[in-house]
């Protein structure tokens, strides 16, 4: 019945920092072992909350225990504003961009990919992440959100009147 789930450790290694129009490459938005180690932490804390909500998942804590596998790769971050224009008064929004695949944990097999963007008002939390930060916090909880009401429209258990259901047919 693919209800019990394990959450994978995030795949920070290669994030791109996707510079603002007519600015230069900024090293400082490469993350740190200390930082990577508090987005691990806001990831499997926001993702845990939220599949596990209204109990419509059973977190689990190991891959064998598990029918579903969700694998997270952060793949991009979206600064619109340079550090000088920041300083100079500009909005500290952006966006970030991820990968989620939900794996069958048995066979191995892909049953799910996503490459999803999400947007905030102040991508800069992403960039000076030194404690837990409830802005960066909103954003791994907005995927979790999507994320378990996919999973339970897939299902037939949505009791969303905004989604329609799926039909699938045989091939």
């Amino acid at each position: 019945d693919f209800r019990d789930v394990f959450i994978a450790q995030a795949d920070l290694s290669s994030i791109q920092v996707i510079k603002p129009e007519g600015g230069a490459p900024d090293q400082e938005w490469q993350i740190t072992d200390a930082e990577r180690d508090i987005l691990q932490k806001a990831i499997m804390t926001e993702f845990t909350s939220t599949l596990g909500f209204e109990s419509a998942y059973n977190i689990v804590e190991a891959r064998e225990q598990s029918e579903i596998t969700v694998n997270t790769t952060v793949v991009a971050i979206h600064p619109h504003a340079t550090r000088e224009q920041v300083a100079a008064g500009a909005k500290p929004g952006g966006a970030i961009t991820a990968s989620i695949s939900l794996v069958n944990s048995k066979t191995g097999v892909v049953m799910v990919r996503s490459v999803d963007t999400r947007s905030s008002d102040d991508i800069w939390a992403f960039n000076q992440v030194e404690s837990e930060d409830p802005a960066i916090d909103l954003i791994f909880r907005n995927w979790g959100n999507s994320i378990r009401r996919g999973m339970l429209h897939l299902q037939g258990r949505s009791v969303d009147p905004l989604v329609q259901p799926v039909n699938l047919k045989a091939q």
